[in-house]
């Protein structure tokens, strides 16, 4: 069980000291920046492409022959935005816009997928298309479940290497099943969801990594 889950049955039953509450918040906090945690979810799931056709100049002089490297190529990232009404949307043309300059060096494209409380549109946005122009769809409430159904039940369609969701993280409607895939949950509003989560700790996602936006 994770602390995640331990807390939110605590809570439930309201059994939940301060003091341990308190331990649970520094546990809870993120020790990364959301620029260094989706570095590492690319860098972590390219390609390297090893070719044994032609070895490798720089050991066959010592007799060693190990394969050569070719241009890394990563595959597809699954970028959900939260457009539900609760979403500023000019913080997320930034958001996008950075995301964008993190994967240039790489020969990838980006699927967006525009969601509420389900998927409303998607747009694929290449690395040659900078600045992003983003064209949401949504407004209403928000809800995870519906967003991650659909990518299972298109994934003959997409197929991620990781998945990072844009949102304020005011939902506690997450899939029961954990996809595949790394998710990374980019929070756009970390003193509002920090604050909610006190009283309502099932806003915390049971899986993936959580990490708050900053400029």
């Amino acid at each position: 069980m994770s602390i995640t889950e331990a807390a939110q049955i605590a809570a439930k039953v309201g059994n939940m000291p301060g003091n341990i509450m308190a331990v649970i918040e520094d546990l809870l906090e993120p020790k990364i920046s959301w620029r260094d945690a989706v570095a590492r979810f690319l860098d972590q799931s390219i390609d390297k492409g090893l070719d044994w056709s032609k070895p490798n100049r720089r050991y066959t002089g010592s007799g060693i022959y190990l394969p050569r490297t070719n241009r890394p190529h990563l595959g597809e990232v699954l970028l959900v935005f939260d457009t539900s009404g609760s979403v500023d949307f000019m913080q997320l043309q930034i958001m996008a816009t950075e995301v964008q300059e993190l994967v240039a060096e790489f020969d990838i494209d980006i699927v967006v997928l525009y969601a509420d409380t389900d998927v409303r549109g998607s747009e694929i946005i290449t690395k040659d298309d900078v600045p992003i122009d983003l064209h949401p769809f949504g407004g209403g409430g928000t809800a995870f479940s519906p967003t991650f159904k659909y990518i299972e039940e298109h994934n003959d369609e997409y197929d991620p290497v990781c998945i990072i969701y844009m949102t304020d993280g005011q939902c506690t409607d997450y899939p029961a099943k954990e996809p595949d895939v790394p998710v990374l949950w980019v929070i756009t509003n970390w003193r509002d969801f920090k604050q909610l989560r006190k009283s309502y700790p099932q806003i915390n996602p049971p899986w993936g990594e959580i990490v708050p936006y900053e400029k």
